[in-house]
């Protein structure tokens, strides 16, 4: 069955959701090159690379094994990946993510239905991804 049908069928439909989701670039990473200068701690050598390299933001994930995530423009996510790699950052995992700028509650019937729905969309040949915005 095409999408279009097994929309139609579930009594959902085609819209443009897009408002509802914050978009942005994940660059999971582990500074691999030792520091440079003592002084120099690790928040601030990932800070300042996150600046000068064009990353909007940095967050140090764990400090003991060095693992850092830059947060981009998706549109910056592949080139801003080779510059960090080329920077020292060994690079574990870089993806366009959405995430929900508010969650809706189901009752137990309307989850049934949806997982049921979800579960057939993801069998469709070439479906990437799913993202929703239920709790």
């Amino acid at each position: 069955m095409d999408v279009t049908a097994m929309i139609k069928k579930s009594g959902a439909e085609f819209v443009d959701v897009s408002h509802m989701f914050e978009d942005f670039g994940l660059i999971e990473a582990r500074y691999a090159s030792p520091l440079t200068n003592p002084e120099t701690s690790l928040e601030e050598k990932v800070t300042e690379d996150a600046i000068q390299l064009g990353a909007e933001d940095v967050e140090i994930v764990d400090a003991t094994t060095a693992a850092v995530n830059f947060i981009c423009s998706p549109t910056y996510l592949t080139g801003l990946s080779k510059t960090l790699e080329q920077n020292g950052y060994s690079i574990e995992n870089s993806e366009h993510v959405f995430t929900p700028n508010s969650l809706v509650q189901l009752d137990e019937d309307e989850k049934k239905a949806y997982y049921v729905f979800v579960k057939k969309l993801r069998d469709v040949p070439g479906m990437e991804d799913i993202y929703d915005n239920v709790e």
